[in-house]
């Protein structure tokens, strides 16, 4: 391992290996991870679609880890990525087939941003093998940017009843989708929903926070 750490700024390589990973769980993450990158989806704003914290799908897509996207989750992953299951989740991969994973992890971190990197080969059963280089960036500082017109129509379906009831984060964005044919991102979503739930927001449209099975959800502050 390399690090560096200087004013502030974090450097580290790392070379790392992984045996006997499960293929379909590979697959289907870096199928889905794929299209998200073409989309124009972020890491955070996956995290937020699934109802987890910023960083939970950065963490899943580290391919030496034993993190993996759980079988709750795969329903979602279409809706998230506005694709097929069948773009997402592989029919001609053999049950119990694996891979190794072997590769480098690249961190970087200063005052204005944070990059990941990693370069890896995959090899498959059939000694046949695949390089991948997913880079991971996340801006720092800087105030979020508050869409009004989302606030405001937010503020109208609170008005309205919608959140008199829990509601999911991916839930929100398909509603918004559907029902106002918004090209909303999920970022500026998650921004517009942090100002209804704060402790300053106006009382006959402030949202609350919950969590409902391990996951984030959204109602109108009683």
């Amino acid at each position: 391992m390399q690090e560096q750490e200087t004013n502030k700024i974090i450097s580290i390589t790392e070379p790392h290996a992984r045996q006997k990973v499960s293929r379909i769980d590979f697959e289907i993450l870096a199928n889905f991870y794929r299209i998200c990158k073409k989309k124009g989806i972020s890491e955070r704003e996956v995290s937020f679609l699934l109802g987890k914290y910023n960083k939970y799908f950065v963490e899943i897509l580290n391919p030496f880890g034993k993190e993996h996207i759980k079988t709750e989750f795969l329903d979602m992953l279409p809706a998230i990525a506005s694709t097929s299951f069948r773009q997402i989740i592989p029919n001609t991969v053999k049950p119990n087939e694996t891979l190794d994973i072997d590769g480098t992890y690249n961190f970087y971190s200063d005052r204005l941003c944070e990059v990941t990197y990693y370069k890896f080969t995959v090899t498959y059963d059939d000694d046949s093998s695949k390089n991948f280089r997913w880079k991971i960036e996340a801006t720092k500082g800087g105030r979020a940017k508050i869409n009004k017109d989302l606030l405001d129509t937010l503020k109208g379906m609170v008005a309205a009843g919608y959140f008199d009831n829990t509601k999911f984060a991916l839930t929100i964005y398909l509603h918004l989708k559907k029902a106002y044919k918004s090209r909303y991102t999920p970022l500026e979503i998650q921004i517009a929903l942090a100002k209804l739930c704060n402790k300053k927001a106006e009382t006959d449209f402030a949202l609350e926070e919950d969590t409902e099975n391990s996951r984030v959800v959204y109602m109108k502050k009683n």
